[in-house]
């Protein structure tokens, strides 16, 4: 289920004006069993964003965080990485190559985790608490 919800959002609907991505690697880890470790996993992605604007990359990252797939999570890295330009005579010449990691909230009972970041929405940027989202 969480892989055909993360896809969903790579692929977009195919609306490659909001965000074009490709992936080079997904990896998953589950939870320690480590007091230490409050995570409940992570899922690691990196890729490339097309074109060299950072703000499709930027639009990519929104919109895994507004999206009911970032449910179980409680962060992710911001936007960032480095452009790379192609010169195969190919579309797109240049990309974002990007690296996001992504922490699962733990699942064992009474562990704790750290806060849940707060979701922005596109009317209101200012922040909402998630249990007062509609």
């Amino acid at each position: 289920k969480k892989l055909d919800q993360f896809f969903d959002i790579v692929d977009n609907d195919g609306d490659r004006d909001s965000h074009y991505i490709w992936l080079k690697n997904l990896t998953a880890r589950s939870g320690s069993a480590n007091a230490r470790d409050k995570s409940g996993g992570e899922l690691s992605i990196n890729g490339y964003s097309a074109t060299s604007k950072l703000q499709k990359l930027s639009k990519f990252h929104e919109d895994i965080k507004n999206h009911e797939f970032f449910d179980d999570f409680y962060h992710i890295d911001n936007p960032s990485g480095q452009v790379v330009e192609w010169d195969d005579d190919r579309d797109p010449s240049s990309a974002w190559e990007f690296s996001f990691n992504m922490k699962l909230q733990g699942q064992e009972e009474g562990q704790e985790v750290a806060p849940k970041q707060e979701k922005k929405t596109a009317a209101n940027p200012t922040s909402i608490p998630a249990g007062e989202q509609k």
